[in-house]
């Protein structure tokens, strides 16, 4: 079914949504494919390109959208927001400038004003930051110019309106409104420097270090004592909080969270902090409900998601948990907290229904390698995959013992689930069922050998994978008389196939890898390896020689003479457990 533009875009915002990433970028796509400058579409991509990290490519799709809209204030929010985290601070104060004159609405600028504030004060070298300066009236004309600086004073953006003014006393130095506009900021700026709300930085660098290094008594201490000349500053009830926590005082702890919202109530680091003494204190509602405050004022907060996560997962809603901790990956790729936790939660669940999202997100916890050991979460993710309705249905046929007369039908079915693959690849699966599902499609395939397209690309690939399975679980799978009279004429095909020179093809090494280990024959360094055979080729020939070359550098403490023990020493070194 053909969808239009809209019901397209809809389905990418859910996918988005729902941190399916990958759904929603083929969306998007297919939408610029057919409608290159189509705004939303465009917008959207670039915050996908966010999410990923991916910033610097996300700015071509920003301007895309707003040259086709230039009246969505969102779109602004975005390019603004890009350009901020890129630190091409000018630029987004430029674009800034333009986005205030020609969007309907300036609600957010304020704060997207305030981080360009507080990057600028940081910045080390002021000169240089001058020279890449844009002047206002190189985008406005004086009456625009003056016109914006009278209604950022309107918003409280006093920075932001002396710099107007000092832009248009670089080209009109007699310019009266603009002179008189730099005196009375410059008193409002020399009143307000009498009021300093946070110690200077080297000292707060300082009672963070002491922090860090777990002094919550000092840390608590020197805090307290900055306070009495900075009382309004948020930062030090922060650590404050914190310092309390680490010294087990919850209670106080969140005490100071509390005042430093009633300081600044858009401080979205204070209500995340108090959400974990508060789940430290078992109140896990009151925690999730502090976690979503911090996220309704920094969407972008993935430390947030992670914790709403781990309360979840402390109620015992491990699947909402994992959703959540997968919000904060969207946000932050890297985020081995967030993967860590995912493992954990995915450890002893059984799913109650299907989730292709959660098979997604199990497949990249396994490409990290990291996490979690694939053997403690692989009955999880069987239970998950056997919701599937083209598995539940080759399941209940083998399980009536009828004789599978076309595996590339079954085989192409299973191609659905590359899932089901990586987990066959690398740890054995503890299901009878899938057992035998394997075992009886590894006969039909080595049957039917002769017929078989040796080129299909799923038949390949499942054959790959049931080869590293059958390996991982040392050829456990029993075999019938048929099958051992069939592998026995494959091996001599293939062995005389190598001694003319030629090469036997990828569909029947893989065929007979997954009843006896490559390296067991003496031609497997006579092979031609391609992508086909590539990673069976790696763990059943070049694993198990480089553990060969290993033992013989291991350090003998004494030699075995006892026959029981010589066997029992064969026995482990041939089949270690665990591997």
């Amino acid at each position: 079914m053909q969808l239009t533009f809209k019901e397209a875009l809809l389905n990418g915002i859910e996918a988005h949504k729902a941190g399916n990433l990958q759904e929603a970028d083929r969306y998007y796509t297919a939408i610029l494919k057919a409608q290159p400058n189509h705004p939303d579409a465009n917008h959207n991509m670039g915050v996908l390109a966010v999410g990923l990290g991916k910033v610097q490519e996300a700015l071509p799709f920003f301007k895309k959208a707003l040259v086709a809209n230039s009246s969505i204030t969102q779109f602004w929010l975005s390019y603004i927001d890009a350009l901020i985290k890129l630190n091409r601070m000018n630029d987004a104060k430029a674009v800034l400038d333009e986005a205030r004159i020609k969007s309907e609405k300036g609600y957010g600028f304020d704060k997207l004003e305030k981080r360009l504030i507080l990057n600028s004060e940081s910045k080390n070298d002021c000169k240089d930051a001058e020279e890449y300066q844009v002047n206002i009236l190189e985008k406005l004309n004086l009456y625009q110019a003056l016109k914006l600086a009278k209604k950022n004073i309107k918003d409280g953006l006093n920075m932001e309106a002396k710099g107007i003014y000092q832009d248009i006393l670089k080209r009109f130095p007699k310019n009266k409104k603009a002179i008189d506009g730099v005196k009375t900021l410059s008193k409002k700026e020399k009143s307000k420097s009498s009021n300093i709300k946070n110690p200077p930085k080297d000292q707060l660098l300082s009672l963070i270090k002491i922090y860090t290094d777990c002094q919550f008594q000092k840390a608590l201490a020197r805090g307290s004592q900055l306070l009495k000349n900075f009382p309004n500053s948020i930062y030090l009830y922060n650590i404050i909080g914190a310092a309390n926590k680490g010294l087990g005082k919850l209670e106080e702890s969140i005490e100071a969270y509390k005042k430093a919202l009633s300081i600044e109530p858009d401080f979205a680091e204070a209500y995340n902090n108090m959400g974990i003494v508060l789940k430290d204190q078992g109140k896990l509602e009151e925690a999730i409900d502090a976690y979503k405050k911090a996220l309704s004022l920094k969407p972008d907060y993935a430390e947030a998601f992670n914790n709403i996560g781990i309360a979840l997962k402390d109620q015992g809603k491990l699947e909402e948990a994992i959703e959540s901790y997968n919000k904060a990956l969207s946000l932050n790729p890297n985020y081995a907290e967030a993967y860590n936790n995912i493992g954990v939660a995915l450890t002893g669940i059984v799913f109650k229904k299907s989730n292709r999202g959660f098979q997604k997100i199990i497949s990249s916890l396994l490409d990290k390698k990291l996490y979690v050991q694939p053997t403690d979460i692989s009955a999880t993710t069987i239970s998950l995959l056997k919701f599937e309705p083209s598995l539940q249905k080759h399941l209940k046929f083998v399980s009536c013992d009828k004789i599978i007369q076309n595996p590339l039908d079954i085989v192409s079915d299973l191609d659905e689930f590359p899932l089901l693959r990586k987990l066959m690849s690398i740890c054995p699966l503890p299901d009878l069922e899938l057992e035998k599902l394997f075992k009886n499609l590894r006969a039909s395939i080595l049957e039917n050998i002769s017929s078989l397209k040796e080129s299909s690309p799923e038949l390949l690939r499942f054959q790959s994978a049931l080869a590293l399975q059958c390996f991982t679980n040392e050829y456990i799978y029993s075999q019938s008389q048929n099958e051992e009279n069939a592998i026995n004429t494959l091996e001599k095909k293939i062995k005389k196939l190598l001694s003319n020179n030629e090469q036997p093809s990828p569909l029947a090494i893989l065929i007979l890898a997954s009843y006896k280990a490559l390296h067991k024959y003496e031609w497997c360094q006579s092979l031609i390896v391609n992508n086909q055979i590539q990673d069976v080729f790696t763990r059943q020939v070049e694993e198990p020689n480089q553990e060969e070359k290993l033992k013989l550098k291991l350090p003998i403490l004494e030699e075995i003479n006892n026959k029981v023990s010589s066997k029992v020493r064969k026995q482990y070194e041939e089949s270690p457990y665990p591997r």
